[in-house]
């Protein structure tokens, strides 16, 4: 967790190929599921710069829930409010293969020039299958 915690620390564009969990009754709980262990969306509120665009390509990452005084929490959200400009994540469930068409699809359009939410409703408007991804977030 430490070495992604650097490598996220000023990065422009980051995208973590993991699965994850969104934790519904405390979402900054919610996680990334690494080799040396988890990293808690609360983690990523340590950082010094944060990047300035995360994709985490896994499960119901960019899924919030609205806690008293409606504060939306989540995986996305913290990266949010860690200062990230931009998030790309799934809503839902995605297959793996649809999951990999999609960022393929989606970095590409990002290489082209496309903005994120340009790039990103390319890459889904291809295929139903790639359409919980969404991004928040500034574009």
């Amino acid at each position: 967790m430490a070495a992604v915690l650097r490598h996220l620390d000023g990065a422009r564009m980051v995208h973590l190929a993991v699965h994850g969990q969104h934790e519904p009754e405390n979402a900054l709980f919610s996680r990334l599921e690494l080799a040396d262990g988890p990293l808690f969306a609360h983690d990523v509120l340590r950082l010094g710069r944060p990047p300035a665009q995360v994709v985490p390509a896994a499960n119901e990452l960019a899924l919030t829930h609205i806690r008293p005084g409606d504060e939306p929490l989540g995986f996305a959200g913290a990266l949010l409010a860690s200062g990230v400009s931009t998030v790309v994540a799934a809503v839902t469930q995605v297959g793996e293969r649809a999951a990999s068409l999609a960022m393929s699809d989606f970095h590409h359009s990002l290489a082209a020039g496309s903005s994120p939410a340009d790039a990103l409703a390319h890459s889904t408007g291809r295929d139903p299958y790639r359409r919980p991804f969404i991004c928040v977030g500034a574009s």
